[in-house]
């Protein structure tokens, strides 16, 4: 008998358009030494950076969570797998008592399990929607540096060319 081997190769993860949006910020955003500068194009770069760096801040209270539940789920799955499959019917009677009680708690570790599962659901799906509103004020504040830059320019190539 021949068994077939199937090479896996390791695709790369496609990006997020929001994983997109915080790379293109990040790029934006570089903060000149001098902190206190107050021009238009500072201050935009400025509070991009704080809504990166909030954006930060609930990616890892959320990933501390996940691992949290990950850590939970382990502990269940071990409980489940500690417990006595089956009931053997070849068994004497008390036995078989002994059996429908474990029966019983590996049903109560599976239904533990589930509310895990429909934790982490819930927990994704907060993640998402408190990102939300965050990347749409990056998308914003990109859009407004973008045009302030473009104006600065415009402005610029004007006044030397009136000078001219």
């Amino acid at each position: 008998m021949i068994s077939k081997i199937r090479l896996i190769k390791k695709s790369k993860k496609k990006k997020r358009f929001s994983q997109h949006i915080e790379e293109k910020a990040r790029e934006l955003t570089n903060i000149s030494d001098d902190y206190w500068e107050y021009s238009p194009e500072a201050v935009i770069s400025k509070d991009i950076s704080l809504t990166l760096n909030h954006i930060n801040g609930i990616k890892q209270i959320h990933k501390s969570l996940e691992e949290k539940n990950s850590r939970l789920q382990c502990y269940f799955d071990t409980k489940l797998m500690q417990l006595w499959p089956g009931i053997d019917e070849h068994l004497p009677y008390l036995w078989r008592e002994q059996d429908e009680l474990k029966i019983r708690e590996k049903e109560k570790w599976q239904e533990k399990l589930l509310k895990l599962e429909e934790e982490r659901g819930k927990l994704s799906l907060s993640l998402e929607e408190k990102l939300q509103p965050l990347h749409d004020r990056l998308l914003s504040l990109m859009n407004k540096l973008s045009l302030i830059k473009s104006n600065l320019l415009e402005n610029g190539h004007r006044k030397t060319r009136s000078k001219a």
